[in-house]
């Protein structure tokens, strides 16, 4: 079964200008530049795409067809992302357009000159525009603005309850793809024991971001704090479970939306048996909103 286009002639007059236009010009990539007796097989590419441009001597019996001037000579349409802007980085490098860029009822459309003055389209392609947030990052949106967070853990795996208290303020990222999520929490009494951030300490500040990965359908986050240096245990994934969304990592939470308007968070470690027992509960309580809910 065909599985696709890989290669398309073009007709030119002088292969080693067509080469120098096609790969300094147009920044193509040289794929094969061979002989074979008197005869030079050349290969051009885009930089982005595999469909190899083939530079062949125009047979003498094969003139450049006669069109109008607002149509191209070559069967050959090419696309890019911004058609405005490829034509402005092009025409700083000497290519000619007779038709600048212009939107049609069909989309966008242009025509450019090779050094033989033989005309191609270039287009707008669909494919590339900017891309937008995934829809499944609206479920977040609950815990934008600023808020009181009150935890206490476990007496299981700390010995006596240790409490905390932290202002945690979340806000999107400009564009919509990440969720911004920093803190700044006491636990304990700093006045008892002002040591360093965690673990052992009684101040910790940090910042953690929220994404969502489309492949796998699933939640991710990343925290850096005072705690260390990159490691793995500071990544995290998430799903809903139960209407709630859970993450987990070296530990696992869960988010739990109340009618009231807080928020509880149920921490959970792993044993010396391996089961999963409480660890810490937090109530976090609305105190503003932020401007906007975006960075």
């Amino acid at each position: 079964m065909i599985t696709r286009v890989g290669k398309v002639i073009v007709p030119v007059l002088d292969q080693q200008a067509a080469l120098d236009f096609w790969t300094r010009r147009m920044e193509f990539i040289t794929v094969r530049d061979d002989s074979y007796g008197d005869e030079r097989w050349i290969e051009v590419k885009p930089p982005n795409q595999d469909l190899l441009l083939v530079l062949s001597p125009r047979r003498p019996d094969e003139p450049r067809r006669i069109v109008p001037e607002r149509l191209p000579h070559s069967d050959v349409f090419f696309d890019c992302a911004d058609i405005e802007r490829t034509c402005a980085q092009l025409s700083r490098r000497g290519v000619q357009f007779p038709l600048p860029p212009a939107k049609e009822h069909f989309g966008w459309w242009a025509l450019f000159e090779d050094n033989e003055g033989t005309r191609y389209a270039l287009g707008q392609s669909d494919d590339h525009q900017r891309p937008t947030p995934d829809p499944a990052l609206r479920r977040l949106d609950f815990l934008v603005g600023t808020w009181r967070v009150d935890g206490e853990t476990t007496p299981d795996f700390s010995g006596r309850p240790i409490r905390s208290t932290s202002t945690d303020t979340f806000e999107w990222l400009h564009g919509g793809f990440f969720l911004m999520h920093r803190w700044d929490a006491v636990f304990s009494d700093p006045e008892a024991y002002a040591g360093p951030e965690l673990p052992g300490g009684a101040v910790q500040k940090g910042i953690m971001f929220y994404g969502f990965n489309a492949a796998t359908g699933r939640y991710l986050t990343h925290f850096y704090d005072g705690n260390g240096p990159f490691h793995d245990g500071s990544m995290y994934e998430g799903e809903v479970v139960d209407g709630n969304l859970r993450f987990t990592g070296p530990a696992r939470f869960t988010l739990i939306e109340n009618e009231d308007g807080t928020v509880t968070i149920d921490w959970e470690l792993r044993g010396d048996d391996g089961e999963r027992r409480p660890w810490r509960h937090t109530t976090m309580k609305r105190i503003a909103e932020t401007d906007g809910g975006q960075a």
